[in-house]
């Protein structure tokens, strides 16, 4: 199983999901190409591997992680959902992509919005003992 972090443009001062208005729908980030083109460019410094298949799917992988970024949306992206697989090693990139996009970044198992300036390290950690303790 992996971590799921959404990334998508939310009103000021939202600190979960649950606090978001009735009919509220995200902003756009962008054409699927530019979405990805900032994603690069934010991982650029992380020496990761890029994959992409050219519209809706990029891939960030290195020895101790891997990040699967799903382009949400119909004709613009208007949300990115990361599955991140591996060590606490992708936290900053976690951060780095959400900051590259103007996006908030999403714990999808709590909701919580995460400091995307400091990705909180015990945020994957907490993930995985829960993931360990259902095992």
């Amino acid at each position: 199983m992996a971590w799921q972090v959404l990334l998508v443009r939310l009103p000021d001062a939202i600190e979960s999901l649950s606090e978001l208005p009735a009919g509220w729908a995200p902003a756009p980030l962008g054409a699927p190409q530019l979405v990805a083109e900032r994603m690069a460019a934010a991982a650029a410094h992380a020496e990761v591997d890029l994959d992409s298949d050219g519209e809706r799917l990029v891939v960030l992988r290195c020895d101790e992680y891997v990040i699967e970024a799903e382009l949400g949306g119909v004709a613009t992206v208007d949300r990115v959902l990361l599955r991140v697989l591996g060590s606490d090693a992708a936290l900053p990139l976690v951060g780095a992509l959400a900051l590259a996009l103007g996006a908030s970044a999403i714990d999808c198992e709590t909701d919580a919005v995460l400091d995307t300036d400091a990705v909180v390290p015990d945020t994957l950690r907490q993930w995985q003992i829960r993931i360990d303790d259902l095992r």
